[in-house]
Formats: C-alpha cells, sequence, structure tokens
C-alpha cells in the first residue's frame, strides 16, 4: 500500500512540473507613441479564445502563456490593434499607436450620395446617436442643442413639441437669424417636429456654402440631414423602449418680499434726490407718484398698491381686516404705509412636469426584401 501511494505522489509530481513548464512568464510594459503609459490594455494569446491579461495604471504586464505561443495581440480602445511576436522573448516593449479608422467614416453629401469623411472638403457634422437617445423630447432639432459646433438652438415656445429656432453659423440675414434647409431621406421638409427620434438613423449637418451648390439657395442657411432606420437583411428584432423624466423650473433669482422691496427702493431714491440735486424733482415724484413704491396710488387701480395710511381711513381699516399690511416709511419718520403683501414663491412655477416616451419597433430582412416599423407615444406636460 505504501509503495501504491509513493508511486502515485511521483507521477503527481512530475505531472505537475510538466503542467509548469509547459508555460512561459512574460511581462513588459505597454505605452503611446508619446510615451506615456496606457492603462488596461488587453493582452490575447495568439489563438486564445478569451484575454491573458491587463495592464496596470503605470502600463506594466505579466502573464504566465504556453509554450506554443508565438504571438501576443494589444488591443485598446482608441488604439490599432498591435501584433507582437515573442520568439523566446520574455520581457516586451510595447507601443500602440492609435487608430485613425476615423477618417473611413462615411457621411451623407446628398441626393442619397456617401463619401468617406478623408475626401470630404465640406464642413459637414454628425450628431452623435448617443445624443438622440438621451432625455426624453418630442422633437429631435432638441438634440441639436450642444451636440454639434457652430449651430445655436433657442427653445422659443414653452409649448411642448414646438420646433425650436436653428441657427447655422450666425445665419445670413442681417439681425443674424435664418432657419437651416430640412432634407429628411431626400424630401424637403419645414422642420424635424413630426419625426419621431427613435426612428432616426443619421443626422448631419452641412454648415458652409457648398451645401447650396447641392440644394440652392434655399441651403444658404445650412441643411440639417436626416436618415430614417431602415430593415436589415440577416435577422429580425423587436425593440421597446420606455423612457420618463420630470421636468422643472429653474429659478435662477431669488426675489425679496413685499416689504423688503418698498424699503429699498424708497431709500434708493430718497438717497439719489439728496445726493444728485438735478435728479431731486424727479425722485420725488418717483416716490410720490403712481408707482409700485409711491405713495400717489389709489386702491382698486392696480392689484397690490401702496399707500400712505390713514388711521382715519375708513378704506384702510377695511384693507387691514382683508389682510393688507401696515410698514413704518424709511424716508418719513412717523408715518406708515399700508400695502398688500406677496410671497414671490407663490407665484413661482413649483410643479414639476411629468414627461413619458414609449417607442415600439420591428425590423429585419431576407434576400428578398427587408422591413422597418415603428410606433411611438410621446406625452410632455408644460411646467
Amino acid at each position: 500500500m505504501k509503495k501504491i501511494l509513493l508511486l502515485m505522489s511521483l507521477i503527481l509530481c512530475v505531472a505537475f512540473k510538466g503542467l509548469a513548464q509547459d508555460k512561459v512568464k512574460i511581462s513588459g510594459t505597454v505605452r503611446d507613441d508619446k510615451g506615456e503609459p496606457l492603462v488596461g490594455v488587453q493582452i490575447i494569446p495568439q489563438g486564445a479564445t478569451q484575454s491573458g491579461g491587463l495592464t496596470d495604471l503605470d502600463g506594466n504586464f505579466s502573464l504566465m502563456v504556453p509554450k506554443g505561443v508565438k504571438q501576443l495581440n494589444f488591443t485598446y480602445v482608441g488604439f490599432a490593434t498591435h501584433k507582437v511576436a515573442i520568439n523566446g522573448a520574455t520581457t516586451l516593449k510595447v507601443v500602440m499607436h492609435e487608430s485613425t479608422s476615423a477618417l473611413d467614416e462615411v457621411v451623407v453629401t446628398g441626393y442619397g450620395g456617401k463619401v468617406r469623411r478623408n475626401q470630404v472638403t465640406n464642413s459637414i457634422s454628425t450628431v452623435k446617436k448617443e445624443m438622440l437617445s438621451v432625455g426624453v423630447y418630442s422633437n429631435p432639432a432638441q438634440a441639436l442643442s450642444g451636440a454639434v459646433a457652430g449651430v445655436r438652438v433657442t427653445q422659443t415656445s414653452g409649448n411642448p413639441g414646438a420646433q425650436p429656432s436653428i441657427v447655422i453659423r450666425g445665419g445670413t440675414n442681417l439681425d443674424g437669424s435664418g432657419s437651416p434647409l430640412y432634407v429628411i431621406d431626400g424630401q424637403l421638409r419645414d422642420s424635424m417636429a413630426d419625426i419621431n427620434p427613435e426612428d432616426i438613423e443619421d443626422m448631419q449637418v452641412l454648415k458652409d456654402a457648398g451645401a447650396t451648390a447641392i440644394y440652392g439657395a434655399r441651403a444658404s442657411n445650412g441643411v440639417v440631414l436626416i436618415t430614417t432606420k431602415s430593415g436589415k437583411k440577416g435577422f429580425s428584432s423587436l425593440n421597446v423602449k420606455v423612457r420618463t423624466s420630470w421636468d422643472f423650473f429653474n429659478q435662477a433669482n431669488t426675489f425679496m418680499d413685499a416689504d423688503r422691496y418698498i424699503y429699498w427702493m424708497r431709500t434708493a431714491h430718497q438717497r439719489i434726490a439728496e445726493t444728485y440735486p438735478r435728479y431731486r424733482d424727479a425722485m420725488l415724484k418717483y416716490l410720490s407718484g403712481t408707482t409700485p413704491f409711491g405713495t400717489g396710488n389709489v386702491y382698486g387701480k392696480a392689484a397690490y398698491n401702496v399707500m400712505s395710511y390713514d388711521a382715519q381711513n375708513a378704506q384702510h381699516a377695511e384693507l387691514l381686516k382683508k389682510g393688507w399690511t401696515l410698514m413704518n416709511d424709511p424716508i418719513n419718520e412717523g408715518k406708515q404705509l399700508i400695502y398688500r403683501g406677496i410671497t414671490p414663491s407663490h407665484y413661482a412655477i413649483n410643479t414639476p412636469a411629468f414627461s413619458q416616451d414609449y417607442n415600439v419597433s420591428m425590423q429585419g430582412g431576407n434576400d428578398r426584401g427587408t422591413y422597418y416599423a415603428g410606433i411611438g407615444y410621446n406625452n410632455q406636460e408644460g411646467l
């Protein structure tokens, strides 16, 4: 029995030693062409189905690879895949170069034509697909805001789904305005308000005068080109997207209450009258006239009049019962003012608006044809 156990132990030792000898430790560093270390570079031995390791914060790596492996592949986002032959080496210094594949991006130039970006001389900007899927909005024109250089998007209406004002490179009109031309799948349109953002495959902006060579004088303010989605051969898919959001009014300023407003406005005008004699008469007219802080107001002429308080006035006594307030006149000692106080926050937009967006689409195709169909529901409440 002891002999059998000893024999098995020897066999296991030889097996483990053989396994250890079948792998080789390879280490090294990975840097870019500027000498900076690259973090998280994926290292895949040739023929392997999974990553062998990653570089650390200093660009260093160390991994065990089988003896038969002759090449390591280094991959990193934004860089071209780098293949290194081992040739028996155990230490490697790898330099990776940025990928130039972005130069091969295809852009739409008009009339359905497409050309590689590195062959285009016109100024064309592409809206990233991520910008079309972020946020809840009913008009895809809103996706251009902050997404394309030289394009100014202004929301001129508070109505949900309203078409914003779009000006490319300052416009061509004397006042700096001028709307671009909208071309959707080769068809001229007045706006993009009736296009579901989820149905857009590609959106590009032609910004220079070269657009007029294709579309004529109507394109003098630029062109917004939209290509909608279409079916693809080889597979079928059903997509469902649900997005919701809450919209809040941005209260940029903090407003004074009525008593603070009256106090500071009357004090400021009085001091101007005392400091600058040539403005004295005008300032005194403001203080005693029919202004928001003047004492020449008459009850009923405006909702929130300020008046000099008279204890013998029956109307003033009645106003006090209705909630009007007394305060000392800051510029006339011993006199009081009567006014109706308000709380600005009560008149602000405090109720958030709930927006919801639902989209269902299906696409597919084969050698005989392709299909794409989509339906969307958007409900955007106003503030």
